[in-house]
């Protein structure tokens, strides 16, 4: 009963947890088990402070507390008075809350728990927001801090960037809501800017992680010799081989992260005012940080920034479900599609109108379920449910869009040097032979194959000479020679038609769908981790495949994918889609792609964003569900 209970907090079923938690403490009374009592106690306290109970949940942890110090059980003893003071703290007992924070701080000290001390300093800055902002903002400083300075163990079977998730991110969207409050007066603009820093913050930290995810993956042959040596060895063997062993691989292992990755982390996060310095002529920057209470939305340009309040993250996830359930029902959802894509576009970019009257190119730094939002779907005007989707005022028909996980990726990608020479303009690869792909990797049964996707490969190819391309269909177009090539070559622009097989809750699972080939022990799906181990210096990924860009939405780094994976493993730029597509409406719209691209020497967002202008023209696949799935994430230079 108590796991059911803690499972209904989870789920934000306070009620339920609550009449778990009853009968749990009648069982544990029943078997005379007082700590089970107590840990019943301790359950029912946290529900009543979340359901907004304070008295009762005092009581409750008043009770918990008894119990714990008849048994000297320190750490408990600590979370107690810690469940006390927050519970005085919603009281409005302020003075008496910090007085409580302060007692527990030294338990918590002594037991060595960073995440009770940065508990701790939420705690207190919240009962000085009202009465001294300096020390509200002292101790939130100190709580991110505490959260920049840990490092959780990488890998297992989740790629993370969703390092600050749960709590940890509850904490940076509480700072920033709280900056952003302080915006008036005469310091508006000073603490905007200070709340758009915070968001950074929690968003490059999360990308932070899953680059060294990737050099850890890339790890030498001397990091795998040392790592094989220790988990060859039983625990019963010789410990201080063993001991050694670990040292070694953690010195090798750090030296590597502090080369790689050092230059990004030492750059820290971008401020408004180096994305204003770096933003191209005519282009704004939108970035997104929803919130339990309410969202925000930061509108940046070359002149200055403005920042806006939005609603809370359920009103525009339950908009963003409704406009993607539709989309996806060409006809049947159309009604629904036109309310839903005006109403996302009032809450989400009609605040931003002032800037965008002279803008060319929108970048869109989303977060959480804006991840899987088709911004240029978005309806500029009221519809007129008469017209046909000719002549509807979508978005595209105003910018070019780009998107990024976060503002100082586009920075970073922005103002990284030109690549120099490729080795040729493009590796495509198409059609794979599926027939002796094995059953798993995201899917329970045989891949369809995708015939449309080798007359597309042709296609695009076609626009080059022999010598400026590498093409693979059917049976080579295997992981095993992807990767021969990839660690051979530069290819300009890597396209890949074929399946995209999202997990998206276990995205180290997803993969990229290939073929196996003889001789070879590649099992033929390209997963996310192998994406991450990859000598990737290309200028574009085009994805060509059915959700690609999707994966696992979280309150972090947003989206964790194939195409945060490319990225992180050092593509200058991604175009993924972001719902299952058709093969023969994907195969027009990247022909009409490339022949911008390769033709006009057109950047991605540009030429992806006239391709679909020349998809809204059509008869055939004129409605969103064709021509929008597909985005461009990195930067307004990829592939040039």
């Amino acid at each position: 009963q108590l796991n059911i209970g803690y499972l209904y907090q989870k789920l934000r079923a306070f009620s339920r947890g609550l009449k778990s938690a009853a009968q749990a403490r009648e069982l544990a009374e029943k078997a005379e088990q007082v700590r089970l009592v107590r840990d019943a106690d301790a359950l029912s306290a946290e529900l009543e402070w979340l359901s907004g109970r304070p008295e009762k949940s005092l009581e409750y942890w008043r009770r918990a507390l008894e119990r714990d110090r008849a048994d000297g059980a320190k750490p408990l003893i600590a979370r107690d008075e810690i469940g006390i003071a927050n519970a005085n703290a919603l009281l409005g007992k302020r003075a008496e809350a910090r007085d409580g924070f302060r007692n527990a701080y030294a338990k918590v000290r002594e037991l060595g728990s960073k995440r009770l001390e940065r508990v701790i300093h939420l705690g207190i800055a919240h009962t000085y927001q009202e009465e001294n902002p300096d020390s509200a903002i002292h101790h939130y400083e100190l709580g991110l801090e505490i959260i920049e300075k840990s490092r959780a163990t990488l890998g297992g079977s989740e790629v993370r960037t969703g390092f600050l998730s749960g709590e940890r991110r509850f904490l940076y969207e509480e700072v920033a809501r709280y900056y952003a409050s302080l915006d008036r007066g005469e310091d508006k603009g000073k603490w905007s800017g200070r709340a758009f820093v915070t968001v950074e913050r929690a968003k490059a930290r999360g990308l932070l992680d899953l680059l060294e995810h990737s050099i850890l993956a890339q790890s030498s042959q001397a990091e795998n010799a040392v790592l094989d040596s220790i988990y060859g060895l039983d625990d019963a063997e010789d410990a201080a081989t063993k001991e050694r062993l670990k040292k070694r691989y953690v010195k090798l292992r750090d030296k590597r992260l502090e080369s790689s990755v050092g230059e990004l982390a030492t750059a820290g996060v971008a401020g408004i005012e180096d994305v204003q310095q770096a933003l191209p002529k005519g282009t704004v920057l939108l970035e997104y940080a929803l919130g339990d209470t309410s969202s925000l939305l930061w509108v940046v340009d070359r002149k200055g920034h403005s920042l806006h309040e939005l609603p809370d993250r359920k009103t525009i996830r339950t908009q963003v479900e409704r406009m993607r359930e539709a989309i996806a029902r060409p006809g049947a959802g159309d009604a629904t599609l036109l309310k839903t894509a005006r109403n996302l576009y009032e809450l989400l970019v009609q605040p931003a109108e002032e800037s965008l009257k002279k803008a060319k190119t929108v970048v869109i730094v989303p977060d959480g379920i804006l991840f899987e939002t088709p911004f240029e779907a978005l309806l500029t005007r009221n519809p007129d449910e008469n017209k046909s989707w000719k002549d509807q005022p979508f978005l595209a028909r105003s910018f070019d869009t780009i998107y990024s996980p976060s503002a100082s990726v586009f920075l970073r990608l922005e103002k990284a040097k030109k690549r120099g020479k490729y080795s040729e303009e493009l590796l495509a690869l198409g059609d794979p032979d599926y027939s002796h792909l094995a059953t798993g990797s995201g899917t329970s049964k045989t891949l369809a194959p995708l015939p449309q996707t080798r007359a597309e490969v042709m296609s695009i190819s076609s626009r080059l000479k022999d010598d400026q391309k590498k093409v693979l269909l059917g049976e080579e177009a295997s992981e095993a020679r992807l990767k021969e090539i990839l660690r051979a070559s530069r290819p300009r622009i890597l396209h890949l038609a074929t399946h995209g097989l999202i997990n998206p809750l276990e995205p180290a699972s997803s993969s990229i769908a290939l073929c196996t080939s003889d001789g070879s022990s590649e099992d033929g799906y390209l997963h996310t981790l192998e994406i991450l181990s990859l000598p990737l210096d290309v200028g574009l990924v085009v994805l060509s495949a059915c959700e690609t860009a999707r994966g696992k939405v979280s309150r972090g780094e947003g989206v964790v994918g194939l195409s945060r994976a490319f990225i992180a493993s050092g593509a200058g730029g991604v175009v993924a889609s972001l719902w299952a597509v058709s093969d023969e409406s994907t195969a027009q719209l990247m022909d009409k792609f490339y022949e911008r691209m390769l033709g006009k020497k057109h950047p991605a967002g540009k030429a992806l964003n006239e391709a679909r202008l020349a998809m809204i023209k059509t008869d055939d696949f004129a409605h969103p569900f064709y021509w929008s799935p597909f985005i461009v994430i990195g930067t307004d230079r990829s592939p040039w």
